[in-house]
């Protein structure tokens, strides 16, 4: 059979798909604080094609850096990236943008103050005149004032004599806290002599680094010195309105008489009473000076008491003060009586205020203890109370003496 040769046509049909359009951007938070990442996807409306696809992005602040674009792999429907965040002392809006053709989504996010701040007082350390081989001693208060918690590193110390003590680093200290750095200078020869105490915080951006300058002379005799009995004051927790007080003991441990010619106090609540400056002691003599906390705000509270004599060592002296306000409470206690025929299970107490006669009774449950603590009072009020026995079948004795309390 013969071949035939030709051409011929067949029909083909098909159509076009076109890749996954941008459908979302979204993070996994919606606020940042500081040196932050937040993880963050675009999503597209179908997989991506064989070569993937190229998302734009954007941040309407420098503070909130993204990548200029991410790539959605091939047959993937979403991609990650990460926005970083930097420090800012302002809580700021935030927006960032992904577009892909004509599609751009948003998400919003806010970045927040960050107030990381560490307060060092004081800065300058005078020692005055110490005599050779007698240590001499300062403090240093950190405070952390900012509304995160402040981490301090190892502060470094140079100068000949000079040495620290009291606080172990690293130190974070929460926000309102303190924390008290012994400074000694304890010269070997006679002479002056300076250092300097520098102190870090790493994620303390606004003032990461405090130098406190120290200086002394060391001499070979002392004629005046005035000794103080202590180099910090702890009030411990405080009622409100109601002062407590402490003393310190001022010395005179030289060969001639040492005069001391102001003490200052700062730091809210506290003040300092019992000696009109200036006060000349004779060697051997001594005086008091009383210290005083009386808080008027729920808190802790850091002060500092400086003393001003000619002592030839240690002529401004530094004490830290601390304390910490808190709410008014007034504490009971009674004895359990010493023989009953019917067995105490508890004991209810009972509270009026002022001349009311009507009592009010203050515990939920029969109080198994001889004590109880009453933290609902305020400030202004007088209290009475009285407490009742009560036995197994829940049947209440008469009641015990009153007592009476006045909250300042």
């Amino acid at each position: 059979m013969p071949l035939r040769s030709g051409t011929g046509t067949t029909p083909l049909s098909g159509a076009g798909v076109a890749p996954g359009a941008l459908s979302a951007l979204s993070c996994s938070s919606a606020s940042l604080i500081g040196l932050e990442s937040d993880a963050c996807t675009v999503t597209l409306s179908s997989p991506a094609p064989s070569g993937g696809l190229s998302v734009s992005l954007s941040s309407n602040n420098a503070a909130v850096t993204v990548p200029a674009t991410v790539t959605v792999p091939a047959n993937a429907t979403s991609a990650a990236f990460t926005a970083n965040s930097q420090w800012t002392a302002t809580t700021q809006a935030v927006t960032l943008s992904a577009s892909q053709d004509s599609v751009t989504k948003s998400f919003a996010l806010q970045l927040l103050a960050d107030t990381r701040l560490l307060s060092v007082s004081p800065t300058t350390l005078a020692f005055g005149e110490v005599a050779v081989n007698t240590a001499e001693k300062q403090s240093v208060v950190l405070t952390s004032t900012g509304n995160l918690p402040v981490t301090v590193n190892a502060p470094t110390l140079t100068g000949t004599g000079f040495s620290m003590s009291g606080v172990t680093f690293p130190l974070t200290l929460n926000p309102g806290t303190t924390a008290t750095l012994s400074i000694q200078f304890d010269p070997s020869a006679t002479g002056a002599a300076s250092g300097q105490l520098t102190i870090t915080s790493s994620n303390n951006l606004t003032n990461p680094t405090v130098v406190v300058s120290l200086s002394g002379t060391g001499t070979t005799a002392t004629s005046r010195a005035l000794s103080i009995n202590a180099t910090s004051v702890a009030f411990g927790n405080v009622g409100l309105n109601t002062p407590a007080t402490q003393s310190l003991t001022l010395t005179s441990t030289g060969a001639e008489p040492v005069t001391i010619s102001a003490a200052t106090v700062t730091g809210t609540g506290f003040s300092i009473s019992g000696l009109t400056f200036p006060v000349t002691l004779n060697p051997g003599k001594t005086a008091t000076l009383t210290v005083q906390f009386d808080p008027n705000t729920v808190g802790a509270a850091t002060g500092l008491l400086t003393i001003t004599s000619n002592s030839s060592t240690n002529g401004t002296a530094t004490i830290g003060l601390s304390g910490t306000g808190v709410a008014a409470q007034v504490e009971l206690s009674w004895n359990a009586p010493e023989s009953t025929t019917d067995p105490i299970a508890g004991y209810n107490i009972y509270r009026s205020t002022g001349s009311s006669t009507s009592y009010q009774l203050l515990n939920s449950s029969v109080d198994t203890q001889t004590t109880y603590g009453d933290a609902t009072v305020q400030n202004g009020l007088t209290y009475n109370y009285i407490v009742k026995s009560v036995d197994d079948s829940g049947v209440e004795s008469g009641p015990s003496n009153m007592t009476t309390v006045t909250i300042p």
